[in-house]
């Protein structure tokens, strides 16, 4: 699921954990948060809450795996780095 602030608690509340979530956080919203220097820590909390209890996490680049591996101590394992379209269209115009 896209992160969404509507809906995500809503979501996992009503799931129960009986489905597997899987989030998509993209970009962080904590990095963000640092950078405008404006609630810093309801990010951080926030983001730490989402991965410890999402079965799965979508990240957009490699270096976003590792962030989010570093920072909140979330297994490789449970994170996907999806590749881009443009990426994609390159390797298949390369083959």
């Amino acid at each position: 699921m896209k992160w969404s602030n509507l809906l995500y608690w809503d979501s996992l509340a009503g799931s129960s954990n009986a489905n597997p979530v899987i989030c998509d956080l993209w970009v962080s919203r904590y990095i963000r948060a640092q950078r405008d220097q404006k609630d810093i820590e309801l990010w951080h909390q926030t983001e730490r809450s989402i991965i410890e209890q999402c079965n799965h996490l979508l990240a957009l680049t490699p270096p976003y795996k590792e962030y989010y591996a570093e920072t909140y101590q979330c297994p490789p394992e449970k994170i996907s780095v999806v590749p881009l379209a443009v990426e994609m269209f390159v390797a298949e115009s390369s083959s």
